[in-house]
């Protein structure tokens, strides 16, 4: 077992916090999505940028351009920046791909729906094909009954002929 003294000794407590912070980034970043990854990165960068400025300008007011007081406020934007800005691009990679995701939804969801819709089409023409089919077939059973009803006409005529000539 180390104790608390002997473990401050050979590392102190800010290594073990930074060691920590830097597997949890390692291990998040792993994790994250090329859009994700790219937006942290621009994200980052541009904080890094405008806090580095913003605080060499805080430093410079707050203690009438003292050198060493901008030079803390630009490593302290140095090193809150990123972060921020990291978190931030992070933010807006996450919700870009939210969109994105509901966006893919509603045209699946509209795909879906003209699928529907065409099936529902090829349905309504085979059975207006199949309807129109057993229209011809009734025309067709109609002129049937109408040429056997002339047959009979003419039979039922060339009986009256005969019989009136008899």
């Amino acid at each position: 077992m180390c104790d608390t003294a002997v473990r401050e000794r050979v590392m102190p407590a800010w290594v073990w916090a930074t060691a920590c912070v830097l597997v949890v980034s390692l291990l998040s970043g792993c994790a994250m999505t090329q859009q994700e990854k790219n937006d942290t990165a621009i994200g980052a960068g541009t904080g890094a940028v405008a806090t580095e400025g913003l605080g060499a300008g805080l430093g410079a007011a707050i203690s009438s351009g003292s050198a060493i007081a901008i030079g803390a406020g630009v490593v302290g934007g140095a090193v809150v920046g990123p972060l921020v800005g990291g978190i931030i691009g992070y933010l807006v990679a996450v919700n870009t791909e939210i969109k994105i995701d509901r966006a893919t939804d509603r045209a699946e969801i509209a795909a879906i729906k003209a699928e529907t819709s065409a099936a529902r089409a090829e349905q309504s023409a085979r059975e207006a094909a199949a309807a129109a089919s057993r229209a011809q077939a009734a025309a067709l059973g109609a002129q049937d009954a109408v040429r056997r009803a002339n047959d009979a006409v003419s039979r039922l005529e060339a009986a009256f002929t005969a019989s009136v000539e008899k």
